[in-house]
């Protein structure tokens, strides 16, 4: 009895292990199953974040080659628009100089047209003014030919030159103080130099400025030059011009009146500028200054000192100064950008 009992007991010891070991097997299979689940819908889970990120990254980069199909688009489109208005302006620039051309024009002489034409040209332009010259004289105009700063001329130049007016031969051909830079002696050198090369045939004329008050004097003198040839001034009512101005008819007429036989009615032109020379006077001031002195001292065109003013260079030491800057190469006409510079560079020095 006591085996019987003994053997059954073990037999329920085994069949007790067993089962826990079945039901330890069990659980871990179970654990697994979720492990291999669990991993499984992190896979998924992944592999759908992936396809996700992968789809936003293809779509990013469809959009962004969308886009820049759109820009490039947009630029071509921009660039045609561009050159469209390019081609529509040259087009309307080209007709509008066409148009400009043919609005001034110089028609053959006429009832209806002056009968004189005066080309005035500095030393740069005088070949182009000899042929402007020859195109007039052909369609019938009176010219005459007018060498602004006329100091500029070398001796060799002037030569040339006169050879060339003497080639064209115009009606007249004047000396120009543009800068009002001469005395009496220079305008009498440089008449006789003239009048010793040029053509007999060729009237001979002077035109002053009075930057330094001696437009008057200097056209004594050039009427006293020894010439057989009949000698012009040009001259305005009351000096009315540009600047500093020129030489006063009425100053003129009395010289002639007292010194050539003239008989000019002074009152005349004193009338008229009564009635409408001084009114524009008191608007428009011309005539002697201190500015205007310093561009003829300077031999420099007095449209600097103008322009200097508009741009507020009053005090008179800064303008000598600035002036001073002017390359000599431009001081015979306006180089805004010239005189720009100078007042730059002025200013830039003073403030160090």
């Amino acid at each position: 009895v006591v085996q019987a009992q003994a053997n059954q007991e073990a037999k329920e010891a085994e069949i007790s292990a067993a089962t826990l070991i079945a039901q330890k097997e069990n659980d871990l299979e179970i654990r697994k199953a979720e492990l291999q689940k669990d991993a499984d819908t992190k896979k998924a889970i992944a592999d759908s974040a992936y396809q996700i990120q992968k789809e936003t990254e293809r779509k990013t980069v469809e959009i962004a080659t969308a886009d820049a199909n759109l820009a490039r688009q947009e630029k071509a489109i921009a660039l045609q628009e561009k050159e469209v208005e390019l081609t529509e302006r040259n087009l309307e620039a080209t007709v509008k100089k066409q148009a400009e051309a043919e609005r001034y024009k110089i028609p053959v002489r006429s009832e209806k047209t002056p009968d004189l034409i005066r080309i005035a040209f500095f030393k740069p332009e005088y070949a182009a003014a000899m042929r402007k010259a020859e195109e007039l004289k052909e369609k019938g105009y009176l010219v005459w030919l007018q060498a602004m700063a006329t100091f500029l001329y070398s001796r060799e130049e002037m030569e040339r030159l006169l050879d060339a007016v003497n080639r064209v031969r115009p009606d007249g051909f004047y000396m120009v103080d543009s800068f009002s830079t001469m005395y009496g002696e220079d305008v009498r050198q440089m008449a006789d130099q003239i009048l010793a090369r040029l053509s007999p045939d060729i009237q001979f004329g002077f035109h002053a400025h009075n930057n330094i008050q001696l437009a008057y004097a200097n056209v004594i003198e050039f009427f006293s030059v020894p010439t057989d040839r009949a000698l012009i001034a040009d001259g305005s009512i009351y000096g009315m011009g540009r600047g500093a101005g020129n030489v006063p008819t009425e100053l003129m007429m009395e010289y002639l009146n007292k010194f050539a036989g003239g008989k000019y009615d002074i009152m005349k032109v004193l009338r008229v500028f009564q009635q409408e020379i001084r009114p524009i006077f008191r608007q428009y001031y011309w005539g002697y200054s201190p500015e205007y002195y310093l561009t003829a001292s300077k031999g420099t065109n007095s449209a600097y000192s103008w322009y200097l003013g508009n741009r507020e260079i009053r005090d008179l030491t800064d303008l000598d100064e600035i002036l001073d800057r002017i390359p000599p190469e431009v001081r015979y006409t306006l180089s805004r950008e010239a005189a720009d510079e100078a007042v730059r560079s002025y200013c830039e020095e003073k403030r160090l």
